[in-house]
């Protein structure tokens, strides 16, 4: 399982770090613009995205360069969720995904494929399927585990949360919908 070097998100006036997990974007730029203000003003150390990055809103370049960029300055980590499967199927030789999507779903999906080609997702940011920052070898309660399979999370604090996708562990959600 990666590991993300915990003395590079040490902050240097504590032993604590500031870990920041964001979700559910959902091309919506003007929410993630936000959202990364917010965490600019909360200087976090390091910042995790539970995936869906992309579908339904209506912008999905935004969203990405939104991303990129703020990828540049701060430690950031991507964890995938179904929707970021979607478009990995999809734009793989294969061409077609495991899942049965809805209608809707389905619309929104292509017209994003539309929209983002030729970039590929995957090749964008480095993806996982689960992420341990710290050591848990040294300190059972000195590490943060983020794993959508299990959807258990196990905090610095030393306790354990369930948490699904949906309510997402984000740091700030806002239901803000942008015009197409």
């Amino acid at each position: 399982m990666p590991r993300f070097d915990t003395m590079m998100i040490r902050r240097r006036t504590s032993n604590e770090s500031r870990i920041a997990v964001i979700s559910d974007i959902h091309s919506n730029a003007d929410a993630l613009n936000i959202a990364l203000k917010e965490l600019k003003k909360k200087n976090v150390d390091i910042t995790v995205v539970l995936g869906d990055i992309l579908t339904y809103g209506c912008q999905p370049i935004q969203v990405l360069e939104m991303l990129i960029e703020y990828k540049r300055k701060n430690p950031l980590i991507f964890i995938k969720g179904n929707h970021n499967q979607f478009y990995f199927d999809l734009q793989s030789a294969h061409k077609k995904t495991s899942y049965k999507l809805p209608r809707f779903i389905d619309e929104s999906v292509n017209w994003i494929l539309k929209k983002i080609s030729p970039l590929l997702l995957k090749d964008i940011f480095t993806w996982y399927d689960s992420y341990i920052i710290g050591d848990d070898n040294k300190n059972e309660n000195a590490f943060t585990r983020f794993d959508l399979d299990s959807k258990l999370v196990k905090e610095s604090f030393g306790f354990k949360a369930k948490i699904s996708l949906k309510e997402g562990m984000t740091l700030m959600k806002n239901k803000m919908v942008a015009p197409c």
